[in-house]
């Protein structure tokens, strides 16, 4: 992530950002969305997350390109410069002898083409707060919204990002998001997810309920959502040992506190195995 501009977006600078950009009814669901949006995201401000979704637009779109009309072209198409994201484009210059049917003319172009960019720029907005809403990683929203866009697509050009979280896309999405937590594991790789960590933040709460906050809780929800993801599946056992013993992301305790006698003997069995799966991201 720390290589994807605008990922070390202050705290301050965030905050002038969304009360330049940002409606005020969008900001309010903000506060909100930490609690269920993916993991990997619950320690960004809300600009920093924003420049990763259009990081991730930007993949997806070459690879919608790379597959609906050029491959050789893709790697060159530009839909969005992640670097303008939050400045207006600038203003033309007014030269001297140009008349003044010309002048109008530029000026309007420019009126154009600022409208059009707060568009797109509203769109990655809304689209990323539609996935954390969803609480899909960006990359499989992204992939998604492509899809089910471009069944009933029947312009030239590629959706923007204004064009991506429509009804049917948001109802078709859900449905694959579903399906597939079945078949691949999904689960986060940050630091702030590891047993020390969290064993860490215990330590420096020490009981004291004011103290818990966004570190712990979500600590406590992927630990969770391992559980869960583990639970009907035919390897479960495995994986948990995996998260346990070799990941060390799930606390052993907690573990055994959800199986009886003869699981947790079954779940000990595989406490030297090799990893069953390899990390989602």
């Amino acid at each position: 992530m720390n290589t994807i501009f605008g990922m070390d977006t202050s705290r301050d600078e965030a905050a002038r950002i969304m009360n330049r950009w940002i409606r005020t009814d969008w900001l309010a669901v903000e506060a909100p969305l930490y609690r269920g949006k993916w993991f990997d995201y619950r320690f960004l401000n809300p600009v920093q997350a924003t420049y990763l979704y259009a990081s991730e637009y930007v993949i997806a779109y070459r690879n919608a390109f790379r597959t609906n009309m050029d491959s050789e072209r893709a790697q060159f198409i530009k839909p969005l410069d992640i670097e303008r994201l939050f400045l207006e484009p600038a203003p033309p210059t007014r030269f001297a002898d140009e008349i003044e049917e010309k002048w109008e003319k530029r000026l309007k172009e420019h009126i154009r083409k600022i409208k059009a960019h707060k568009l797109r720029t509203s769109g990655i907005w809304r689209g990323r707060q539609i996935a954390d809403a969803m609480g899909m990683p960006y990359k499989v929203y992204l992939e998604l919204a492509f899809h089910w866009a471009l069944r009933y697509w029947q312009q030239s050009n590629l959706p923007r990002p204004q064009q991506l979280y429509s009804d049917m896309i948001v109802d078709r999405a859900t449905i694959d998001w579903e399906a597939r937590q079945k078949t691949e594991f999904f689960y986060s790789s940050l630091p702030q997810y590891a047993n020390a960590a969290y064993e860490d933040a215990i330590e420096f709460i020490n009981g004291d309920e004011k103290l818990e906050g966004t570190i712990l809780q979500s600590q406590n929800a992927h630990h969770e959502w391992l559980l869960e993801q583990c639970k009907e599946r035919s390897n479960g056992h495995a994986l948990l040992a995996q998260m346990v013993f070799h990941d060390r992301i799930l606390p052993l305790d907690k573990v055994k506190g959800r199986l009886d006698d003869h699981g947790f003997e079954h779940f000990m069995s595989f406490a030297e195995s090799n990893p069953v799966i390899a990390r989602y991201n």
